[in-house]
């Protein structure tokens, strides 16, 4: 029992720390707005927070992540552990590099079409709204920044954070199978909205479940690059008619060509760690 008091504990402290570096970044530049406010001459030292939202979100996503990292280094220092030996960075082939992209881009489809139909439910609008309020914002800048900030540098450190550090403390302490699920949720209560957490948890598992299967980091790290990166290629092009037409079909045969992608990945994962081993 005292271990899993423990581990609450720490769990805790790695969630609070996020919060810190968020609120910690948030102050840093709202003070650097002002200093810049005085410098120009403009004595109005108000700061309009819902532009400041959408006009500094990819600096803040940035330095938020680089913050935490650099929080949980020295957390990890203070417990005489190496947070990079946390991750394990072992090798992974090319052809599960091709096997992660492919299967992370129809899970793509699958959970956007499995979404736009959960939200014509009833008491779901106001859900909607707020998910478009968190998320239009961030997609609507410059394509190349979206997929660098959001694409790239967001998958990166939330693999890092979710299965490298918090997933990696849960299952020192519980079942595989709970470790899985937890980790899952945590992850979908981090994004802070109810749609994005019906697919988030369902991600939140098969990116644990990668993670453990090929016992690298990386692994995760791609699968969840290649599927934030097809959502905004997806993003823009959701306008086009073909994909209101055609839902079902695009429903079905993604969770069809998923399910006969994820059999060589699990296959896979065999000759992977044969590799790992040389």
């Amino acid at each position: 029992m005292k271990k899993i008091f423990k581990m609450v504990g720490l769990l805790a402290v790695f969630i609070g720390v996020y919060y810190f570096a968020t609120i910690f970044v948030g102050i840093i530049i709202g003070i650097v707005l002002i200093i810049i406010n005085l410098a120009t001459g403009n004595i109005d030292l108000t700061i309009n927070f819902e532009n400041y939202s959408e006009k500094y979100a990819y600096v803040t996503i940035i330095f938020v992540n680089i913050v935490t990292v650099l929080f949980m280094w020295v957390l990890f220092r203070i417990r005489k552990e190496n947070i990079f030996k946390n991750f394990n960075f072992n090798r992974i082939n090319m052809k599960t590099i091709g096997l992660l992209i492919i299967s992370a881009v129809l899970m793509q489809f699958f959970l956007s079409t499995l979404v736009s139909y959960v939200v014509q439910i009833d008491g779901f609008s106001n859900m909607v709204t707020q998910y478009t309020e968190i998320t239009e914002p961030l997609m609507l800048g410059n394509v190349l920044i979206v997929i660098i900030v959001m694409g790239i540098v967001t998958p990166i450190f939330e693999e890092f954070f979710f299965r490298g550090i918090i997933y990696n403390e849960l299952r020192k302490n519980l079942p595989v199978v709970v470790a899985l699920i937890i980790q899952a949720v945590i992850f979908a209560a981090f994004h802070g909205n109810i749609i994005q957490a019906i697919y988030t948890i369902i991600l939140g598992v098969l990116l644990a479940l990668i993670y453990n299967w090929y016992k690298s980091i990386l692994s995760p790290i791609i699968f969840h690059l290649g599927f934030n990166i097809s959502g905004i290629v997806l993003s823009k092009f959701k306008t086009i008619q073909i994909f209101d037409n055609y839902r079902i079909v695009f429903l079905i045969f993604s969770a069809l060509f998923l399910s006969v992608m994820f059999i060589p990945l699990w296959r896979n994962k065999t000759q992977n760690k044969e590799m790992t081993a040389v």
